[in-house]
C-alpha cells in the first residue's frame, strides 16, 4: 500500500519479522489472491497462520539464510473478517534487503487475469525482439562487412535475456532449482555488456561525431564491471550497480550530445534515433530508481527498450535500402563504363584505320607528284579523299561530344524540306558522280517540325550519304516527309544493294564490325549511323530501317510536328518594343557581329568589354536583358551574373558564348542564365526565346 514506515531506515543486512492485519467491511466468503513480487533475498509468508509461500530460506545469518528471488501469486480463501499476513525475511547476501514492490491482495479472478495478460505481454515482448535480433543475425551472415547489425542482434539478445531473467523472474518459475548466484549474475551481466555493444553500434552509426576516446573509455569500464560480476560473488559485484549507474547517467548525457549534433548536421536517422534514445533515458532512469527502491514503477527497460529497436531497425533498413540503391547505382555504372569501353574502342579502330588510311594515301600521292603532273582524275582524287576525311572528322568529334554529353539540343519550329533540299544540294556533286537521281518528292509544299536544325541537318546527311555509298550507278534515292498524328516521318528511299536481317540488327551498335564497302569500294566507319540514332533519340524520336537483298532499303526517323512561325510579324513585334541591352564582350568581331543584329530589329545597347564593367553599368541603368559571355576579363561571365543578380534580382541574363548549356554547368552548376544564345549570334535562331520573354 506504499505506506513508508516511519521508524528509522532498517538496514540492508539481517532478518526481520512484519505483521499486516487487514480488516474486510461487508464481508463475504471469497476466493482472493496474494501476489508477491520480490523480497530480497529470502522470505516465508503466513496467511491467517497458513505458511503460504517459501523463497529460499530464512536464517539468522548468512551461512544459515538461502538467497532466491522468486514471484508469487498463491489463491486464498478468507473465511474471516480480517486477514492476518505475517512475512518473515533475511538478507545476507544482497546489496538491498527487504520489500522492493508492495503486496497486492485481490480476487483469484481478477488477479489471475492480470497476470495472465502481463506473462503474454512479456513473452510476446522477448518473442519480438528475439525475432529482431535473429533477422539482424541474418542480414549479418549474407553480408559480413556489416558490423553494424552484428552488434544490433546481439543487443537485441541481451534485452531479450534481461526480460526473461528480470521481469517477476519467469526463470524461476520454469527451474525453481536455478542457482541465485547464477540468477542475478544473468541479470548485471548483460546490462554492463549491453552497454559496450550498444556504445559501439553508436560509433558505426554516427562515425566521425561520437568520440573514439569515450569509445575507449566505455570498453574498458563495460568489460572491467562485466569481468567483476563473472569473477567476484553477488554480495561484491552488485555493490558496484551504482557506479555503474552514474557513469550510464553521465554516457547518456554525452550521447544527447552527439545526437543534437547528428541532427544539427542533418544525418540519416538522427531525429528518429533522438526520439527512441529520449524513451530510452525515461525508462532507464525509472529503473534505476526502482532498483534503489524509490520508484514504485516496475521494470520498464525491455518495453523501452522494444521501442526503441523498433526505431533502429528501420534506421538500419534504411541503411541498407541505401546500400541497395547504391549497389543498383554502381551496377548502372558498372554497364555504362563498358559501353563506354566499347565506345573507345571503336574511336581507336576509326582513327587507326579509317582515318590513317585516307590521310596515308594523300600523304603518298603528293610525295610523288609535282605541281606539273597532277592531272584532272588525280586532282579529284585528292579532294575527294580530302572531302570524307574531313566529313569523317566531322562525324567523329560530333560523336565525341555525343558520347560525353556535351551536346546541346535547341529545338526549334522549321520547315523539314527546306533542310531536306539544302542537303540534297550540298551531295548532289556526289550523287552525279555515280549517276544516281537524288531529289526531294514534295507532296505538300511545306511540313513544319520541332526539333534542332543542326543535329537533324546531320541525321539527313549522314542517311543520304549512307544510301549513296551502297546505290550502284544509275540507281535512284528519294526523301520524302509524311504527317500523321501530330508525328513527322522522314524517309530516305533508295534501291541499292539491300541489307540482312542480321545486318540491321548491328547497325546501330558501337562494337559491331558493321562497316562494308560501297558499291564503288567507298568505305566507311558506320559512325554515322550511330550519331543518326543518338540524334533522333534526342530529338524525341525514333528511327527504323526496312531492306531487302538486292531491292534497296528505306532509313525513316521520326520528328514531333511543329508550326510555323511568322518571323516577320515576331521581328516587327520585337521592333516596336524598342527594348535596350546591355552587350558584356571582349572579342571586337563578336561585338560588331551582334551589335548587327540587334540593330536589325530596333534594339539599342550599351557596352561593357569585361565583367567588372558590366556589374557597375547593370547597377546603375535598367535593361530588358544582358547578353553576357563567359571568358571575360577581369570577372568571368559567370561571376559577373551571380554578382549582377545580387543586386537586381530580376535582371534577365543570357549567355552568349561558344560554351553549351552542359558546359557552363560544369564550371558552375548553381549558376543560373535565362537562356544560353549560341556564337555568332544569329537573330532567326533566337526569335523564339524573344518572343517567350517579351511577347507572351
Amino acid at each position: 500500500n506504499l505506506v513508508k514506515n516511519r521508524e528509522p531506515k532498517l538496514p540492508k543486512y539481517g532478518y526481520a519479522t512484519y505483521r499486516l492485519r487487514i480488516k474486510h467491511k461487508n464481508y463475504t466468503q471469497k476466493l482472493f489472491a496474494l501476489k508477491v513480487g520480490s523480497i530480497a533475498t529470502a522470505n516465508t509468508i503466513w496467511v491467517n497462520g497458513k505458511q503460504i509461500i517459501t523463497t529460499g530460506t530464512v536464517g539468522k545469518d548468512a551461512v544459515s539464510s538461502t538467497p532466491q528471488f522468486s514471484a508469487h501469486l498463491v489463491p486464498i480463501i478468507i473465511d474471516t473478517n480480517y486477514t492476518d499476513i505475517i512475512v518473515q525475511v533475511s538478507n545476507f547476501h544482497y546489496r538491498n534487503g527487504g520489500f522492493k514492490n508492495p503486496i497486492t491482495l485481490g480476487l483469484e479472478k481478477d488477479m489471475s487475469q492480470t497476470r495472465e495478460r502481463t506473462l503474454i505481454f512479456r513473452y510476446a515482448l522477448f518473442g519480438a525482439i528475439m525475432v529482431i535480433g535473429l533477422y539482424h543475425l541474418i542480414l549479418t551472415y549474407l553480408n559480413r562487412t556489416k558490423k553494424m547489425t552484428l552488434l544490433f542482434s546481439l543487443f537485441c539478445f541481451i534485452v531479450a535475456s534481461r526480460v526473461i531473467f528480470l521481469n517477476d523472474y519467469y526463470i524461476t518459475q520454469l527451474f525453481p532449482s536455478f542457482s541465485w548466484q547464477l540468477h542475478l549474475k544473468c541479470i548485471v551481466f548483460p546490462y554492463y555488456i549491453g552497454t559496450v555493444i550498444f556504445v559501439e553500434f553508436l560509433c558505426i552509426l554516427f562515425h566521425g561525431i561520437f568520440s573514439e576516446r569515450i569509445r575507449t573509455i566505455v570498453k574498458y569500464v563495460g568489460v572491467g564491471f562485466s569481468l567483476i560480476v563473472l569473477l567476484t560473488p553477488a554480495s561484491f559485484f552488485t555493490q558496484t550497480e551504482t557506479f555503474f549507474q552514474m557513469f550510464i547517467l553521465l554516457l547518456i548525457v554525452y550521447t544527447f550530445w552527439v545526437l543534437i549534433k547528428a541532427i544539427k548536421l542533418k544525418m540519416n536517422g538522427s531525429i528518429i534515433l533522438f526520439t527512441g534514445f529520449l524513451i530510452l533515458f525515461i525508462v532507464v532512469i525509472n529503473d534505476i530508481l526502482n532498483s534503489l527502491y524509490i520508484s514504485p514503477y516496475m521494470n520498464l527497460l525491455p518495453l523501452g527498450l522494444l521501442v526503441f529497436i523498433i526505431l533502429q531497425s528501420y534506421i538500419i533498413a534504411k541503411h541498407f535500402s541505401s546500400a541497395v540503391t547504391l549497389s543498383e547505382e554502381l551496377s548502372v555504372a558498372n554497364n555504362m563504363l563498358h559501353e563506354s569501353n566499347k565506345t573507345k574502342d571503336k574511336f581507336f579502330s576509326i582513327i587507326a584505320h579509317d582515318l590513317r588510311g585516307p590521310i596515308g594515301s594523300i600523304a603518298n600521292l603528293l610525295q610523288y607528284t609535282d605541281s606539273e603532273n597532277i592531272t584532272p582524275e588525280l586532282l579529284n582524287v585528292i579532294q575527294t579523299s580530302s572531302q570524307n576525311t574531313y566529313d569523317l572528322l566531322e562525324d567523329l568529334l560530333t560523336w565525341a561530344q555525343s558520347q560525353s554529353d556535351h551536346i546541346d539540343i535547341e529545338p526549334q519550329h522549321f520547315d523539314i524540306y527546306k533542310i531536306c533540299q539544302k542537303v540534297v544540294s550540298t551531295l548532289q556533286n556526289i550523287a552525279d558522280q555515280k549517276n544516281i537521281v537524288l531529289n526531294v518528292d514534295h507532296t505538300q509544299q511545306e511540313l513544319f517540325v520541332y526539333g534542332d536544325i543542326a543535329s537533324i541537318n546531320t541525321i539527313i546527311r549522314n542517311l543520304i550519304s549512307n544510301a549513296l555509298k551502297f546505290t550502284s550507278k544509275g540507281g535512284n534515292i528519294v526523301l520524302s516527309a509524311s504527317l500523321k498524328n501530330d508525328t513527322v516521318t522522314v524517309s530516305i528511299i533508295d534501291n541499292g544493294v539491300g541489307m540482312t536481317e542480321q545486318q540491321i540488327s548491328t547497325l546501330f551498335t558501337a562494337g559491331s564490325k558493321n562497316s562494308s564497302l560501297g558499291t564503288n569500294k567507298e568505305q566507311g566507319s558506320g559512325l554515322g549511323l550511330l550519331l543518326c540514332k543518338e540524334f533522333v533519340e534526342l530529338n524525341s524520336g525514333l528511327i527504323n530501317v526496312e531492306s531487302k537483298i538486292n531491292e534497296g532499303s528505306t532509313f525513316s526517323f521520326t520528328l514531333p510536328q511543329g508550326i510555323k512561325i511568322n518571323k516577320e510579324e515576331i521581328l516587327e513585334k520585337i521592333s516596336k518594343k524598342n527594348l535596350k541591352i546591355l552587350i558584356v564582350e571582349d572579342n571586337i568581331l563578336n561585338l560588331q557581329n551582334t551589335a548587327t543584329e540587334m540593330s536589325r530589329i530596333n534594339i539599342t545597347y550599351d557596352i561593357a568589354e569585361n565583367g567588372e564593367e558590366a556589374i557597375d553599368i547593370a547597377s546603375s541603368s535598367e535593361y530588358e536583358f544582358i547578353l553576357m559571355d563567359i571568358d571575360l576579363p577581369k570577372i568571368d561571365g559567370i561571376t559577373a551574373n551571380k554578382l549582377i543578380r545580387k543586386k537586381c534580382p530580376q535582371a534577365k541574363i543570357i549567355a552568349l558564348t561558344s560554351y553549351n548549356k552542359s558546359d557552363i554547368s560544369q564550371k558552375d552548376k548553381n549558376v543560373i542564365f535565362d537562356d544560353v544564345y549560341k556564337k555568332p549570334l544569329r537573330i532567326d535562331n533566337i526569335l523564339i526565346s524573344l518572343e517567350r520573354m517579351f511577347l507572351d
